[in-house]
């Protein structure tokens, strides 16, 4: 009987253990995670880079812009620094993204990065005149759509749902909320030496692509028109990234 009870006792304990909040590590036993996220990818600065692409008979086929930047910091759900894993618990619990539960160790389980600081407010301007509404120097966002990917329809799905979400709408409709919880996609920008952070090899130089920007509008002023991209961030920093984009180039100019 008191076998019975002992080994009752364990298995209970065992239970409470591997379903706690901390339960990363518990001797051989497999790992578990509470968040989607496995790692925040922090930037400070990013740049404007072309995306252009053309078919086998030169037509180009895409001519966008991408806000790429460069990792300066990845904090990961495993972290041993203390400080570390309370900073990335805040953030988890920021997102609600603290219940996922996950075997981390099995392959098939989905996880993904999530992108730091969250955008706050994006504007373009431009160097020209634009056309009558937009003379110089005035925002010009309704010229615009904006396309990114986000974690956020994974929380609101209480995880029945496990892809990430591709979202474009016209950036002038964009608000804080819908730039949140951002995940990297694939940046313009090309480097081919790896970045070291903390001991992992980022590839790309540890650029990615925060998001992209697509012509809705051409200009009846110059084709060329030198722009500001400018936004905010959640840590009260402003970013701009200058480019010269040729809107004759753009898919909207050859549908015209």
């Amino acid at each position: 009987m008191t076998s019975r009870v002992y080994k009752s006792i364990l298995l209970l304990a065992s239970i409470v253990i591997v379903n706690s909040c901390d339960a990363w590590t518990i001797g051989t036993e497999p790992k578990y995670i509470e968040s989607i996220v496995v790692a925040f990818y922090e930037y400070d600065s990013a740049e404007a880079v072309l995306t252009k692409s053309v078919d086998d008979y030169g037509y180009i086929q895409r001519y966008d812009i991408s806000i790429d930047y460069q990792i300066n910091r990845i904090v990961k759900y495993d972290t041993s620094s203390e400080k570390d894993i309370l900073w990335f618990k805040s953030k988890c619990d920021k997102y609600g993204d603290n219940h996922y539960n996950q075997n981390i160790v099995d392959k098939n389980t989905p996880t993904y990065s999530c992108t730091i600081p969250d955008i706050n407010a994006i504007h373009v301007t431009s160097e020209e005149d634009f056309d009558n509404d937009h003379p110089k120097g005035v925002f010009i966002d309704d010229c615009f759509d904006i396309y990114y990917k986000d974690l956020k329809n994974i929380i609101e799905s209480d995880y029945s749902i496990l892809s990430s979400r591709v979202n474009t709408t016209p950036l002038n409709t964009i608000t804080k909320d819908d730039m949140s919880m951002l995940t990297s996609s694939t940046a313009a920008k090309i480097v081919a030496e790896p970045l070291e952070i903390n001991g992992s090899m980022i590839g790309n130089g540890g650029y990615f692509s925060l998001f992209g920007l697509k012509a809705t509008k051409l200009p009846t002023g110059p084709s060329v028109q030198h722009l500001t991209i400018e936004f905010t961030t959640e840590y009260g920093n402003t970013i701009s990234c200058p480019i010269a984009f040729d809107f004759s180039q753009s898919i909207l100019a050859r549908q015209k």
